[in-house]
């Protein structure tokens, strides 16, 4: 036998065997998976959803109970007569095409029943919790309806015990009461007949309605005190007051009128009483706030009254004191401003601003003596408010001119102090402008730049004008002040100015002598040395001396500035003009 056929029988076996496996392999798998079917099936089958619908039904449920009852008791009639049966029919198919080696429509078989069966779970699952929350509602209901009827009895025994507190509301309150009643007599009877579910929506309208009537009752005791009680005590006293305060001569403002006031509140109080009756307690409440807004108001003008005769009798009658009192002042501060400008001139007219004080004063005791006439008439013609008013404006005015009377006596009192420590000051400056004088002369430079004697003998000159200022016979304390800020602001400068100067100065010196070493070797530093030694000696720029020898050493020996630099000023003395 040739090679050919032989290779070509192998292949043959091969794919046969290959073939033969192959289809083994997919019967064991369709196989396992309607195993796994007809488990599921036996677990779904063996569920006591039947035994789950009779105790359900033991308990006779009707009305909106019943209802959902029958529908769920419908579903497992369609689940467990056509569902099974259909399920069952898919099992077997499954199995007979299995069998017959047709593993494709074996599989799709499987894969409907498997589809099927996951539905009937959840429908069998969805249906006993059905079941559970009746039997649930049940239960709830009998353990609940305890504690609403503890929180009712609670609530109408509350009511009985205090009957008295709720005024004209206690009719509707009772008729609450009676309603809430009939409602829980309603939840007794559907959950008696066996329906727990409307039976709960009565129970939940039932106590929400307890507890509704609940809050009202504890919000209307007080609404009542203050509308029969607190108000009403309130509008009487007003009005025996205002009988009181006119018996006693007291007038009032033309748009005041009690009595009308008086009937627009109590019209607003029976208007509160009406909305309470029909427990529309949030509206009560806003016109209590405005009630309260408009009696608070009626004893603030009642109070304004009575505080301002009392204010008006006790302030009236020291007018003419007052008055005499500032114009006292007034003559003895117009003395002290004529001894004054016998040495000082006053640039402000003191004496024009005290004179027009008892012009004002004049004016005062004309408005004081009215004001004390109507003090003295038997009646009234205007409030008390009103006369306390031109009494305040008096005083007030006195005390303003009071203020201004001691401001310009603590002027006039301080010149003299105010001459001696500007004497002091321009005496110190000239010491520090001599002693400033001293210190440069003693450095013998060979000169001064023409910058800083400009300074010097200005600074020079304002003082020397600060003491003519002085020397007049009579003196402008605000202009004397005025060049003694010029003076220290420029005597500052010069200070300055000269110790900018003598370091520089110095330390020009010392570079250039240390520079020396390198003279000989250095033509660069050489001449640096000739230029800083002219800026020096001759230009009197010691400034520019001092840069141009320290850009040269700086060339040769970096740093070498700063260490002189350092030790110049850790080393120098404060100058005597610092001290």
């Amino acid at each position: 036998m040739s090679t050919t056929i032989i290779v070509v029988l192998v292949v043959i076996f091969v794919v046969i065997v290959g073939v033969y496996v192959f289809s083994m392999l997919m019967r064991r798998r369709t196989e396992s998976q309607i195993i796994a079917l007809e488990e599921r099936k036996e677990e779904l089958f063996d569920l006591p959803i039947q035994e789950e619908f009779d105790k359900v039904k033991a308990m006779h449920l009707v009305g909106a109970s019943q209802k959902v009852y029958r529908e769920w008791h419908q579903k497992w009639v369609d689940l467990s007569q056509n569902s099974f049966a259909e399920l069952e029919n898919s099992i077997f198919e499954a199995e007979q095409l299995n069998d017959s080696f047709r593993w494709g429509k074996a599989k799709d078989s499987a894969l409907e029943a498997e589809s099927l069966i996951q539905m009937m779970e959840v429908d069998a699952d969805s249906i006993r919790k059905g079941l559970s929350e009746l039997m649930e509602q049940e239960r709830y209901n009998s353990t609940k309806i305890q504690d609403a009827l503890d929180m009712y009895d609670k609530l109408r025994n509350h009511i009985a015990d205090n009957a008295e507190h709720y005024g004209s509301t206690i009719g509707m309150i009772e008729e609450s009461l009676g309603n809430i009643e009939t409602e829980f007599n309603q939840f007794v009877e559907l959950n008696s007949k066996g329906d727990p579910v409307e039976a709960a929506e009565i129970l939940e309208i039932a106590e929400e309605h307890t507890i509704a009537l609940n809050n009202i009752t504890d919000r209307i005791p007080e609404i009542i005190k203050l509308v029969d009680d607190e108000y009403e005590k309130q509008l009487t006293e007003l009005e025996e007051n205002y009988k009181d305060f006119t018996e006693k001569n007291y007038k009032f403002p033309e748009t005041f009128n009690l009595e009308q006031s008086i009937k627009n509140v109590r019209s607003r109080l029976k208007e509160t009483k009406e909305n309470l009756e029909r427990f529309e307690l949030d509206r009560a409440e806003s016109l209590l706030t405005e009630i309260k807004s408009q009696i608070d108001g009626l004893y603030e003008i009642l109070s304004k009254e009575y505080n301002g005769r009392r204010q008006f009798e006790k302030n009236a009658p020291i007018l003419k004191d007052y008055i005499e009192h500032t114009r006292e002042n007034n003559r003895a501060l117009l003395l002290e401003i004529d001894h004054a400008l016998q040495s000082y001139l006053l640039p402000d007219n003191e004496k024009a601003s005290v004179r027009a004080f008892g012009l004002r004063l004049d004016d005062l005791e004309i408005e004081a003596t009215d004001i004390i006439k109507l003090k003295d008439m038997p009646v009234q013609e205007q409030p008390y408010s009103m006369n306390n008013r031109r009494v305040n404006a008096v005083i007030s005015a006195l005390q303003e001119i009071e203020q201004n009377q001691v401001q310009i006596n603590n002027k006039i009192a301080g010149l003299s102090s105010a001459e001696k420590s500007a004497r002091d000051t321009a005496q110190e400056f000239d010491t520090r402008v001599r002693m400033i004088k001293r210190f440069v002369e003693k450095r013998n430079l060979p000169g001064l730049p023409t910058a800083y004697l400009d300074l010097f003998f200005t600074v020079s000159n304002q003082i020397e004008k600060l003491f003519k200022e002085m020397d007049k016979i009579r003196i402008n304390m605000d202009q004397i002040k005025h060049m003694i800020d010029l003076s220290k602001e420029q005597l500052d400068r010069l200070m300055n100015e000269t110790d900018k100067l003598i370091d520089n100065a110095s330390l020009a010196e010392q570079l250039m002598q240390y520079a020396n070493r390198f003279k000989s070797s250095n033509a660069t530093v050489a001449e640096a040395m000739q230029r800083s030694l002219t800026l020096f000696e001759r230009e009197r720029d010691y400034t520019a001396s001092f840069n141009t020898i320290s850009a040269a050493i700086e060339t040769v020996d970096p740093g070498a500035t700063d260490r002189i630099v350092n030790v110049y000023e850790n080393t120098k003395s404060a100058p005597e003009y610092r001290i």
